[in-house]
């Protein structure tokens, strides 16, 4: 009787330690994951770059031209995006550029037009990126026509006395061709 109540007990025992360590694994997985994906970004030589997306808010992507890691120019469909990969939203975005795009299996698709507050706060900080940009003035043009609240936001927040400027003419092509 003593032995099968201590195989209960045992059991028992065995069974939640079983179950915190399952929770424990889960919490580390994740962990693990959101390191990698990090790492993609930081230290590809390690971890791999961010690959490119399967799929976009058009559907799957037929063709995609890297721009950098984790950074596309994609068409689905016949339908044309840049595609930022979520590290680098998550890291260098304001929530009103992401707020802009379309979510789709890790990355924020933006149409041409609407791609141009990402292009404006990214461009900074990703040469690659920057060397695309046709017209800084055509993009600030086009910033100011079709985005004005992100502008004033923009100017009154983070500008530095350095606001986003408001060309009279410029061309609203700022990238030229896509090369998809």
């Amino acid at each position: 009787m003593c032995s099968e109540k201590h195989a209960i007990i045992r059991y028992e025992t065995l069974k939640r330690r079983l179950a915190a360590c399952q929770k424990l694994s889960r919490r580390l997985c994740g962990e693990m994951d959101a390191l990698r994906r990090e790492g993609q970004l930081h230290e590809p030589l390690y971890f791999g770059e961010c690959p490119p997306p399967g799929l976009s808010p058009a559907g799957k992507v037929e063709k995609a031209a890297r721009i950098g890691n984790g950074l596309y120019f994609v068409r689905a469909r016949g339908e044309k995006f840049l595609a930022v990969h979520d590290s680098l939203a998550e890291r260098y975005l304001t929530a009103m550029a992401a707020e802009l795009g379309e979510w789709e299996a890790d990355y924020w698709f933006y149409t041409p037009l609407s791609c141009a507050v990402p292009v404006s706060e990214l461009s900074g900080c990703l040469p690659e990126l920057a060397r695309r940009v046709q017209s800084r003035e055509s993009l600030w043009r086009t910033l100011h026509l079709y985005f004005p609240g992100y502008t004033g936001f923009y100017n009154d927040i983070y500008a530095g006395g350095s606001p986003i400027p408001n060309p009279d003419v410029a061309p609203l092509q700022f990238f030229g061709e896509w090369e998809v």
